[in-house]
């Protein structure tokens, strides 16, 4: 069974959309767009990872990138214990 928003851009993408149906999607989308992380908001974010994963699941390191359109990431290692 499809949800309303499947059937919605099914009609869109098959051209039998109505302009309500392409408004909603727009509104859709924009909330989407709204909810992502912009470039240059300052939002860090996992953006990778290395090595392999261990017995939790884990990888022993991770990228961070620092804002979204950012050409550079850092690199973190996990640590065992903190002392």
């Amino acid at each position: 069974m499809r949800s309303p928003i499947e059937e919605m851009a099914e009609r869109v993408r098959s051209g039998n959309g109505s302009s309500e149906d392409l408004e909603k999607a727009a509104k859709v989308l924009m909330l989407f767009g709204q909810a992502a992380i912009e470039k240059g908001s300052g939002s860090m974010f996992i953006c990778g990872t290395a090595g392999k994963t261990g017995p939790d699941g884990m990888p022993p390191y991770i990228q961070v990138c620092p804002t979204y359109g950012s050409d550079w990431v850092v690199m973190y290692k996990r640590v065992e214990s903190v002392q």
